[in-house]
């Protein structure tokens, strides 16, 4: 979706315009637009903080101004899980006369999204964030639509929205799956709740608002956990102005690599990621390398305590087999699938959300 964007608007900049990125966001945002540099535009990085990975107000502030004519970033980093404040990065950013391109596929798990009340130009995440199929969404202003130039057949006009953004036919399955996602916040609000609301969206509104407290506690035990133990440093998960974090913790462990800590709890089937996570100049900031990076855990709406007793227990037994020699190795069919860039969670069932 981003590439696509990216080409559909590339006419509206000349050389010498600037365009900002942010150094924390996962390259699937950012790399399109820098690209761009090749048509003679100025790309803009909007730096994070070495230690944290944080991204400071002041400093958009100074990139901020007069030649800016688009702005990509995340809505809320996918490694070390800062929450944005969007509606008032989004004011900043249409003072100086340009565009707000913002990532939601770390957010849309864990919050739910009002385009409208965030007032970006586009937005944009995969479906399966939302339970769906893999399949990108990208939400976009209509005036932005109509100057957009069309990525499609020749004979699809700039006038017709959507289809003028697909690089061919739409996928039908895929897109047949999205009615599964409305049919699974409609099951959880009437688990969840006793009374009607009056729409889908308001439906999507209050599960989420359920959902991300039930997250936010499992996520603070973590937290807490990793801070009290000695050689563990925890990164990020500072609230911006926005004042909220999204459920995933990156860490890692003075003298040991976060390939073998991973390893170890993939041992217990206990399934977190190590790596960059496809966010390499931010974990490059902090200092680390792709190919061991940095831990992250992540927590979702299946989760629940039991989940954490497992995972903090595991943090605790590898630290201890480390110290003794090593790892406990899993054998090959109990180990899950672990890759510097992927990730995957340790059970799954339908729901754990407490009943209200």
């Amino acid at each position: 979706n981003v590439y696509l964007l990216a080409n559909a608007i590339r006419h509206w900049f000349e050389p010498g315009d600037e365009l900002i990125v942010t150094e924390q966001d996962h390259e699937a945002n950012v790399g399109a637009w820098r690209r761009l540099a090749d048509s003679g535009v100025t790309i803009r990085e909007w730096r994070v903080d070495p230690k944290t990975g944080a991204l400071a107000m002041k400093d958009l502030d100074a990139l901020l101004g007069p030649k800016t004519r688009h702005v990509a970033m995340t809505h809320c980093s996918n490694v070390i899980g800062i929450v944005h404040d969007i509606p008032e990065i989004a004011r900043k950013v249409h003072a100086v006369g340009a565009t707000l391109m913002v990532d939601g596929v770390a957010f849309a798990p864990h919050f739910s999204i009002d385009v409208k009340a965030l007032d970006v130009d586009f937005y944009g995440f995969s479906a399966y964030k939302l339970f769906g199929p893999h399949l990108g969404v990208l939400y976009c202003k209509r005036e932005h639509l109509l100057r957009a130039k069309g990525q499609n057949h020749f004979f699809i006009g700039e006038d017709e929205i959507p289809l003028k953004l697909n690089p061919g036919g739409p996928n039908h399955e895929l897109s047949a799956g999205m009615v599964g996602v409305a049919d699974y916040f409609e099951a959880l609000d009437a688990h969840h709740f006793d009374g009607p609301a009056n729409s889908l969206h308001a439906k999507i509104v209050r599960i989420y608002a359920l959902a991300a407290e039930h997250e936010r506690k499992l996520a603070d035990r973590i937290d807490a956990f990793l801070r009290a133990r000695p050689g563990v440093t925890v990164y990020g998960r500072i609230p911006s102005s926005d004042g909220r974090l999204s459920p995933n913790i990156a860490f890692t462990v003075s003298g040991m690599s976060s390939k073998a800590i991973a390893e170890t709890l993939h041992a217990d089937r206990i399934a977190v990621g190590f790596g960059d996570f496809y966010a390499a100049r931010c974990v490059k900031a902090l200092g680390f390398t792709a190919e061991d990076g940095v831990v992250r855990v992540g927590i979702a709406q299946d989760k629940d305590g039991s989940d954490v007793d497992r995972l903090l227990a595991g943090v605790d037994a590898g630290s201890r087999n480390r110290r003794s020699g090593g790892p406990r190795q899993a054998s090959p069919r109990a180990r899950p699938r672990a890759a510097r860039r992927g990730y995957g969670r340790a059970t799954s069932r339908p729901c754990s959300l407490p009943r209200r």
